[in-house]
């Protein structure tokens, strides 16, 4: 592995800290916002988890940055019950807010990431997102488009007598096509002409059981557009955007519930550095784009009605709204330590299938000797 190679790494790394640091950041301080709105004292606002590499403080707030970067956390003064030992909260304590101050606290980190994503994609949409448009530039060896009379340089202009611009429109409307034949519409030196093929039927490992018409064309990587909108435009195209990743998110989380997804769909922080490392070869819009869709898949886990994330805590409050008094300190503490512990699991599995697809752990594995099963 030669010097420029570990810059290259490293450089990458960097971006990926510095990312997953931004959206870290926003999110803890929306909490932090809403404590101060809500007149509730802050002790610390950590970046990370575990050892403190640098701190100060200021008025009666520690700021801190940890070992690990992969989260953060704010601590309101007076959230813990236990602690209180029985006296009633002073005022400027967590919790001697109301439920509804404190759910506003509570909410406040995942809406901040909503909010960061919206930003990003707006910013995008306003500088300018580049778009692939529907021409084709190569065919894949032994599917139908090879030999339908299809021809690299053809626009593909309509899937079924539906209309099509962009490459991703298009690939769409061709993997829902399940039955019979396809006629695709395409413009060919000036003049229109319709191709009829029959696509090639498949399933991969993210859709199993639910296979996907495929017929075996490759972009002209040449023919992209600029897409840009004025400011109000770009903001209701970037709130569409953050409401559909946000909608796919939750889709996705519910197939992994289901079984209808492999686990190995996910990616973690490892897998993150690939993502990261793709999107700055490619320009400064794709990693905004990264960026924002990060903030929304964060926003969208975070929310999860799960004990010891944000929206455990949203739902321990609407049952204490309902009830009109708080659920048993030893509930919420054992439901919180074994979905910790459960998030940490979920985490390290991540993790070793993010590491498993990496270059180098590949070359690393041939090395290894082969145990026949």
């Amino acid at each position: 592995m030669n010097l420029l190679h570990i810059l290259a790494n490293a450089s990458q790394i960097l971006l990926t800290l510095m990312i997953l640091g931004l959206l870290i950041i926003l999110h803890e301080f929306g909490h932090f916002l809403m404590c101060r709105i809500n007149k509730i004292r802050v002790e610390k606002f950590s970046i990370g988890f575990g050892k403190e590499i640098w701190s100060f403080t200021r008025g009666e707030t520690k700021y801190a940055i940890s070992l690990f970067p992969f989260g953060g956390f704010v601590r309101p003064a007076g959230e813990d019950l236990a602690a209180l030992e029985g006296s009633k909260p002073k005022p400027g304590d967590y919790l001697a807010a109301s439920v509804s101050q404190r759910l506003t606290v509570v909410a406040a980190g995942p809406i901040m990431n909503w909010f960061l994503a919206w930003s990003l994609f707006t910013v995008v949409f306003i500088i300018g997102r580049p778009v692939q448009m529907a021409t084709i530039g190569e065919f894949i060896k032994g599917y139908p488009a090879e030999t339908s009379g299809l021809q690299i340089s053809d626009r593909i202009t309509a899937v079924d007598g539906k209309k099509v611009d962009q490459w991703m429109e298009m690939t769409t409307f061709i993997r829902e096509h399940t039955e019979g034949p396809l006629a695709l519409t395409v413009l060919r030196s000036g003049s229109e002409a319709i191709v009829s093929l029959s696509p090639k039927s498949e399933t991969d490992s993210a859709t199993p059981g639910k296979p996907f018409s495929r017929i075996g064309i490759k972009p002209d990587v040449k023919d992209v557009r600029i897409e840009r909108f004025p400011a109000p435009m770009a903001a209701i195209k970037a709130a569409t955007l953050v409401s559909d990743y946000t909608l796919m998110t939750y889709e996705a989380i519910f197939g992994l519930i289901t079984r209808q997804l492999p686990i190995q769909t996910m990616s973690g922080p490892v897998g993150v550095v690939g993502m990261a490392a793709k999107a700055s070869s490619m320009g400064i819009v794709y990693v905004i784009q990264l960026a924002a869709m990060l903030s929304v898949s964060l926003a969208v886990f975070n929310f999860l009605p799960i004990p010891a994330l944000d929206g455990g805590h949203v739902l321990f409050l609407i049952i204490e709204a309902i009830k009109r008094k708080p659920l048993s300190l030893k509930l919420q503490e054992r439901s919180t330590q074994v979905c910790f512990v459960l998030l940490i699991m979920l985490f390290v599995v991540i993790t070793v299938n993010d590491i498993s697809h990496l270059s180098w752990f590949e070359r690393i594995r041939t090395l290894l000797p082969h145990v026949a099963p």
